[in-house]
């Protein structure tokens, strides 16, 4: 199995952000069948109006794949 996760995050006082991407690679114990998946994550803040408002936004992604025979 193989996984990989990879998160850069910074900001300042007033706002922030993080970024996030995975890759998960899972063989299976039948030739040719496993899965695998890609994830994508994004976060920001930012606060404003002399710290009255926050605002926020989050963006969240995955790409499964199941390799092999598929059920139907």
């Amino acid at each position: 199995m193989q996984n990989y996760q990879l998160t850069v995050s910074g900001g300042s006082e007033k706002s922030n952000y993080a970024v996030s991407g995975g890759y998960l690679n899972q063989e299976g114990i039948v030739k040719y069948t496993g899965f695998k998946r890609y994830t994508i994550r994004a976060n920001t803040n930012f606060t404003l109006l002399n710290d009255r408002l926050q605002l926020g936004r989050i963006f969240n992604t995955q790409e499964p794949r199941v390799l092999g025979l598929q059920p139907t």
